[in-house]
């Protein structure tokens, strides 16, 4: 069964969008200097839209990331563990994952989000990079239950 079949349960997309904001947060909140600086008022800024808007942004995208991941989730299967795999291949991975948030950017009326994307766009490559080993871990968790 495809990933993104596996985690289409809107109960497991709670969860998985909550698990992510945690690890997001943890994230920002680790960050130092004016990168730290930068990550923690855009952040802010989006909390301010609404408390809970990273969650809800988050739990409308997994459908389309999940999908875009089908791919290389099936690659691990066959190559014995897709968490394994999606954490071998953090660049491609998370590649995979912006190419699916590029294009929803592209399409977003709200122009507060835009504009801080377009900010930290270029870090995002790295970040994401970072925190694939975890987000592998949380879509594991989830799959097949």
């Amino acid at each position: 069964m495809k990933l993104s079949e596996q985690i289409q349960d809107q109960e497991i997309r709670l969860n998985i969008a909550q698990d992510c904001v945690e690890l997001m947060e943890a994230q920002v909140e680790a960050k130092t200097g004016v990168t730290g600086i930068l990550f923690k008022t855009l952040y802010k800024g989006i909390k301010s839209i609404s408390p809970n808007y990273a969650q809800k942004a988050i739990f409308g995208l997994i459908p389309p990331i999940s999908q875009a991941i089908n791919p290389l989730w099936d690659e691990g299967i066959e190559k014995g563990n897709p968490v394994t795999y999606l954490q071998s291949n953090p660049t491609l991975t998370a590649n995979t994952i912006l190419s699916v948030t590029d294009g929803r950017i592209q399409k977003t009326a709200n122009k507060i989000i835009k504009v801080s994307y377009e900010k930290i766009r270029n870090s995002l490559q790295d970040e994401i990079e970072q925190v694939v080993p975890q987000l592998a871990e949380i879509l594991g968790k989830y799959a097949n239950k």
